[in-house]
């Protein structure tokens, strides 16, 4: 499933976000604008300074994110390697992870790739399989024309068919 940077453009979205869409524009995967920036793309203005820009991404599909980044500095961190500073060697991560991206003259924007699973169609919340949702209803492009991680209840992404009515877990797995 990949969601498109919309064709309204991003001439009204922050510069740093309007980089990040230029930047991503030929990246034919599936990601999305996450973080604190994603609750400003739904607000529709920036509410606050940011670090970064956080973009969520799949682990399958990492390789395709490092091609997409020649000349950028990518640094894993994960549960192997937490306080690595060198270059990210595509080693598979150990859950939870992320990956940051810079330029490596050092300019911004400053990338965070916060690292999903998925089984299938399905995106896999906190590692735990039984609560998932469907990756159509994940994301879709804010006002400023990118994919944007769509605000939710945590109890919108547990599967019913584990839970009763209660949203308490049954004995179904």
């Amino acid at each position: 499933m990949t969601i498109s940077i919309s064709n309204q453009g991003t001439d009204h979205a922050p510069e740093p976000v309007a980089r990040v869409a230029e930047t991503m524009s030929g990246f034919d995967h599936t990601w999305f604008l996450c973080g604190g920036w994603a609750v400003d793309a739904w607000i529709g203005r920036q509410t606050r300074d940011h670090h970064d820009i956080d973009i969520a991404v799949f682990a399958d599909e990492l390789d395709a994110v490092a091609a997409h980044f020649p000349g950028w500095r990518l640094i894993a961190h994960d549960q192997v390697a937490p306080d690595d500073s060198e270059p990210w060697d595509g080693r598979p991560l150990e859950f939870p992870a992320h990956i940051h991206a810079q330029l490596e003259d050092g300019t911004n924007p400053n990338l965070e790739f916060c690292i999903n699973e998925r089984l299938g169609h399905d995106w896999i919340f906190s590692r735990e399989p039984r609560i998932t949702m469907d990756l159509g209803r994940c994301g879709q492009n804010s006002g400023w024309g990118l994919p944007t991680l769509v605000p939710r209840r945590p109890s919108s992404f547990i599967r019913p068919e584990i839970c009763d009515h209660r949203m308490k877990k049954t004995s179904t797995p």
